[in-house]
C-alpha cells in the first residue's frame, strides 16, 4: 500500500506536538485541544537538542496518580528527589517510572512507560485505556503543544505555547502500532486534519467510545519520505509536511501489562 511504501523508504523521526491542515482556523484546533487539558501531562523534560520548546515530553492520565507515556520521552532522572511533572498547571511528585521491559530503544519496539505519582488530591479527569481490536479505520483526536506548524510549510520556527487538537484516520494497524498518513485536503483529509511534531514525545492519541475518550495511542515516531533516519534526527525541511507517516504505540496491545 502506498502508508506501507512511505514507510520503507523513510527516517524515523521522534514524535510531538500538534502540525494542521493549512487551510484551517487554528482556533479550531485550539479548542480542541483544551478540550482534553484535562488529561493532559507535562513531563517538564530538558530539550535533547537545545530547542526552546514550551512544552516537553507529554503523557496521559489513565488514573489519578498513572501517566502513560512513550519509554523514549522519560529518563532516570524523573525519579530524582523534587522531580515533578505537571497537570493543568499544578506540580505532582514522582514516585516511580516503569519502562516496559521489552523496549527496543533502536527500534522503538514496545516504547510505552508508566508514571507513578504521589498522591493527587484532586479528583482528576482521566482516559481508560482502549481495550478495542477495531482501530483500523477509527478517527483519533490527537492533542500538544510545543511547535506548531501546518502541512504545506512544515514545522514552525518558534513554540507559541498553545495547546491544540487534531484529528485522523488510521490507516494502518499492527500489532503494537497504529499509524496515520498526515493527508493533504484533496486527499480524503479530516476536518481538523494534523499530527504530531517536534515537543510532545508520549502525547495521546484518543478514540471516542461508548460516550467517552479513550487512549488508544501514544506518540512514538515519524516516518517521513525520502529521509534516513540520521536525517529525520536533525529536523529535516520535510518534517510535519504532507506525506509523513506517524506511529504511536498501539494501548490495546499492552493492557495486560
Amino acid at each position: 500500500s502506498p502508508c506501507c511504501l512511505v514507510v520503507a523508504l523513510s527516517g524515523a523521526a521522534p514524535a510531538a506536538a500538534i502540525i494542521m491542515r493549512h487551510d484551517v482556523d487554528q482556533s479550531q484546533c485550539v479548542v480542541l485541544g483544551h478540550q482534553h487539558r484535562a488529561s493532559l501531562v507535562q513531563l517538564d523534560l530538558p530539550s535533547r537538542d537545545g530547542s526552546p520548546l514550551l512544552f516537553n515530553g507529554t503523557g496521559t492520565l489513565i488514573a489519578p496518580n498513572w501517566v502513560a507515556t512513550a519509554a523514549h520521552a522519560v529518563d532516570a532522572s524523573m525519579t530524582a528527589p523534587g522531580r515533578f511533572v505537571y497537570l493543568q498547571g499544578k506540580g505532582y511528585r514522582v514516585a516511580e517510572v516503569i519502562v516496559h521491559p521489552d523496549y527496543d530503544e533502536q527500534t522503538a519496539a514496545n516504547g510505552l512507560a508508566l508514571v507513578r505519582l504521589e498522591q493527587v488530591r484532586a479528583k482528576p479527569v482521566s482516559r481508560l485505556p482502549y481495550a478495542g481490536g477495531d482501530e483500523l479505520g477509527k478517527v483519533v483526536i490527537l492533542v500538544g503543544a510545543g511547535m506548531p506548524g501546518d502541512g504545506i510549510n512544515g514545522v514552525a520556527p518558534h513554540p507559541d505555547g498553545a495547546l491544540r487538537g487534531a484529528t485522523s484516520t488510521v490507516t494502518g494497524v499492527r500489532p503494537t502500532q497504529i499509524e496515520w498518513e498526515f493527508r493533504a485536503p484533496s486527499n480524503h483529509a479530516t476536518p481538523l486534519e494534523g499530527i504530531s511534531g517536534p515537543g510532545d514525545s508520549g502525547g495521546p492519541a484518543f478514540i471516542e467510545s461508548g460516550g467517552r475518550y479513550c487512549l488508544a495511542g501514544i506518540s512514538s515516531f515519524q516516518n517521513i519520505p525520502g529521509v534516513s533516519a540520521s536525517q529525520a534526527n536533525g529536523h529535516p525541511p520535510q518534517e510535519g509536511r504532507y506525506g509523513v507517516v506517524e506511529v504511536y504505540t498501539r494501548v490495546s496491545h499492552y493492557l495486560p501489562w
